[in-house]
C-alpha cells in the first residue's frame, strides 16, 4: 500500500490512473469534543489474524474543528474483490470520560468511508452512526460490512467498454453545454442502470415500459452488417445525426445531452439472427430526460427543445438510481 499524505486536484481528477485494481480512500470521523484523541487503523485479514496496513492521523494533523477529522490521508490501495471483502477499519477513542466526579459521557461517533471513482467524484462505500456510553479509556471498535459482498458490489468497476460509453456521452455533453453558455454536467456511471439495460436488451421486450430514461439502437445482418458496433458509432447516430432535426425526431440527442440527467448505464446484447448476428444497444438514464416537453412551445406552436434540455433541473423522477449517492 502507498500512503499519500497530500494529493492535488489534478491527481484526484485522474483517479482512473490508479488502474482497475486500485482506489483512493478517505475517512471522515466524527467524535466527541476531543477529536484529537482519536486514531484509526486500516487492516487486512490474513488467515485468522488482522495485519495492520496503515494508521493515522499523522502527528500534527489539524482538525476542521474540535470534533471532525475530515479528509486527511488518502490511500492508493491495491485490491481485488476477495481482498476488499476482508478490509476492516478500526478507530480508537480515548474519551474524556469524566467531566464531573460522578458522570460518564455519552460519546456520539460517526464514520464515513469514501472511495474515489474511476471517472470522477467521491462515492460512499460505508457509513456508521453509533451512540453509546464510553466505558473505558481505550476502546477499540472493529467495523466490517454486514455482508461480505457488500463492499465489492459498491465499487464502480467499469469495463473498458463501459468507459467508452461514458466518454462518448460526456464528450458530447461538454461540447453542447459549454457551446450554449451552460456549465458542463458530466454523467456518472451506474452499474444498476447497466443491469436494467441488460435485462431489457437480453429479453428484447420492446413493449416494456421503464420510469428511467432510455436510448435504444440495433444493427443486424451478415458480414459487417452483423459486427459489434463501437460505442462511438452509436453515439454518433444518437447525437450528430440528429443535430439538425427537431423534436421529437431528435429525442436520442436530447436524452444524451439532458443537463438534469446525472447517471447512465449501458449494455449490449448479441444474438444469432437469420444466419447473421443481431446487436441490441441500450442505455438507461437517471433522471430521465425529455421531460415535460409539452410545456415548451413557441407562440407559433413549434416545439422548443433546447431550453428544457439545457435547464439546470427538470421535474421527472426518479432522480437517481438505487446505487447512487444522492
Amino acid at each position: 500500500w502507498e500512503t499519500i499524505e497530500s494529493i492535488n486536484e489534478d491527481e484526484r481528477a485522474l483517479a482512473a490512473d490508479c488502474g482497475s485494481n486500485k482506489k483512493y480512500f478517505k475517512l471522515d470521523i466524527r467524535t466527541d469534543d476531543f477529536g484529537f484523541e482519536t486514531s484509526w487503523t486500516l487492516a487486512k485479514k490474513q488467515s485468522n489474524t488482522l495485519v495492520k496496513i496503515a494508521s493515522g492521523p499523522p502527528s500534527g494533523t489539524i482538525y476542521r474543528d474540535n470534533n471532525m477529522y475530515n479528509g486527511g490521508e488518502l490511500f492508493r490501495i491495491a485490491y481485488d474483490i476477495y481482498f476488499l471483502t476482508a478490509l476492516m477499519i478500526k478507530w480508537t477513542q480515548i474519551p474524556d470520560c469524566i467531566r464531573t466526579l460522578y458522570r460518564i459521557l455519552s460519546v456520539s461517533r460517526y464514520l464515513q468511508v469514501h472511495y474515489q471513482g474511476q471517472i470522477q467524484g467521491w462515492h460512499e462505500l460505508w457509513k456508521r452512526r453509533q451512540l453509546h456510553r464510553a466505558t473505558s479509556a481505550d476502546e477499540k471498535v472493529w467495523i466490517t460490512p454486514s455482508d461480505e459482498s457488500e463492499w465489492s458490489q459498491r465499487i464502480d468497476t467499469l469495463t473498458d467498454r463501459d468507459k467508452l460509453w461514458l466518454t462518448g456521452h460526456n464528450t458530447r455533453r461538454k461540447e453542447w453545454h459549454t457551446r450554449h453558455g451552460k456549465s458542463y454536467v458530466p454523467l456518472k456511471w451506474s452499474n444498476w442502470l447497466k443491469a436494467q439495460a441488460k435485462v431489457y436488451a437480453e429479453e428484447l421486450v420492446y413493449l416494456y415500459k421503464t420510469e428511467y430514461g432510455e436510448n435504444l439502437a440495433s444493427n443486424a445482418g451478415t458480414g459487417s452488417w452483423g459486427d459489434l458496433r463501437h460505442p462511438e458509432k452509436i453515439m454518433y447516430r444518437w447525437v450528430e445525426k440528429e443535430a439538425d432535426v427537431g423534436w421529437p425526431a431528435n429525442s436520442h440527442l436530447t436524452q444524451v445531452l439532458w443537463r438534469a440527467t446525472e447517471y447512465v448505464g449501458c449494455y449490449e446484447h448479441a444474438t444469432e439472427w437469420m444466419g447473421g448476428m443481431c446487436h441490441i444497444q441500450v442505455c438507461r438514464y437517471a433522471r430521465p430526460g425529455n421531460c415535460n416537453m409539452g410545456a415548451y412551445k413557441s407562440n407559433q406552436g413549434d416545439q422548443k427543445w433546447l431550453e428544457p434540455m439545457l435547464n439546470d433541473d427538470s421535474p421527472c423522477l426518479p432522480e437517481c438510481p438505487p446505487d447512487a449517492d444522492c
